[in-house]
């Protein structure tokens, strides 16, 4: 309240609009850059911040710790390539910068709570029952076309 009392209001869009875009671009480069670093450490240099100030700005941003949070961006984009993708296992260990597939096995096991083989088993499955039910709804409507006419 005093500060709305001691400044006008073009200076107070000025300070707080500089504040706000700041911290946007902080966002941005959080989320462009997550993957490119293989330390918090390298991360926070890349920003001019020391550790603290990077992880103490991080955690008010998204609420969770920079580890943690970057753990979880890595879990979900390895489900997506999973699920939505053809690779092979050691290509998207690899592109995850994993240091073997095994490294890569225990990971998922933790973080997604199953083997990368298992969850392309599940996905292989999923579409299986979904394909038979496409067929069978082919079948259905056919044979409702031949029964209409």
């Amino acid at each position: 309240m005093l500060i709305r009392l001691n400044y006008p209001q073009e200076e107070l869009q000025q300070f707080f609009s500089a504040a706000v875009g700041k911290e946007l671009s902080f966002v941005e480069y959080i989320e462009q850059n997550w993957d490119k670093y293989a330390t918090l450490q390298e991360f926070a240099d890349a920003m001019h911040l020391s550790m603290r100030q990077f992880t103490r700005r991080f955690q008010a941003l998204y609420n969770n710790s920079p580890y943690q949070w970057i753990l979880d961006q890595k879990s979900r984009r390895i489900h997506r390539e999973l699920i939505y993708t053809q690779k092979t296992l050691a290509r998207i260990s690899s592109e995850q910068h994993f240091k073997s597939v095994s490294h890569f096995n225990v990971f998922c096991k933790i973080h997604l709570g199953q083997t990368p083989g298992a969850i392309r088993k599940d996905r292989d499955i999923k579409l299986k029952k979904g394909e038979e039910k496409d067929g069978e709804r082919d079948k259905r409507e056919r044979k409702n076309l031949h029964a209409n006419n």
